[in-house]
């Protein structure tokens, strides 16, 4: 062998073949546009999409001859009441024939049917009453809420001067004891050169 693998399996797939080793080559090869035929069925192998033969015992089958293989309800007992009401007596009479309701619609004189005028709302619907006091509520909220801004800002610009002033009177005293420490350190300079 020419290289040696880690692996064994595949260093032999991956070796030469020898030279006698010619590859099988069909003596005819069928031509590309003919048929395939295949040949007659082994008689041993089941045909899968023929009907299984009377005598094929099958895995689970019922016993009819079973004494409880079937529920066979008891027959209804005469005597008891019937599960539904009988017919009225006078079922096979004309219909009644009740006057039309107010807000129905009515016959006219012609055979055509006369609808009532549907009528117009007289004030505000629910919906509209409801979203009126929904915005007055809104606006409420947002009032209160510029309300308390407007406090927040104010309180806010009161400390924050404070802070300024405090800050200003601090820089102030530092810049007063940084010019006399700066003073006494310039006469102690002046008094060590004469």
């Amino acid at each position: 062998t020419t290289a040696t693998m880690a692996d064994e399996q595949t260093g032999e797939f991956f070796q030469p073949m020898p030279d006698d080793a010619a590859p099988e080559v069909p003596a005819e090869a069928p031509p590309a546009d003919a048929p395939i035929l295949m040949g007659a069925p082994d008689d041993g192998a089941p045909d899968f999409a023929a009907a299984p033969p009377e005598d094929a015992g099958f895995v689970g089958d019922v016993d009819a001859t079973a004494a409880d293989a079937v529920f066979v309800p008891e027959p209804p007992v005469e005597d008891a009441a019937p599960a539904f009401a009988a017919a009225p007596e006078d079922a096979g009479a004309e219909p009644i024939e009740l006057p039309p309701a107010d807000d129905e619609a009515a016959p006219a004189d012609d055979g055509a049917m006369i609808l009532p005028v549907p009528e117009e709302p007289t004030g505000p619907t629910p919906m509209s009453i409801w979203n009126d006091e929904w915005q007055v509520t809104l606006k409420d909220r947002k009032d209160d809420e510029n309300a308390k801004k407007a406090e927040m800002l104010e309180k806010a610009k009161a400390d924050l001067e404070t802070f300024q002033a405090a800050r200003e009177a601090k820089r102030e005293a530092r810049m007063k004891t940084n010019r006399s420490d700066e003073q006494e350190k310039l006469e102690a300079m002046e008094a060590d050169l004469e």
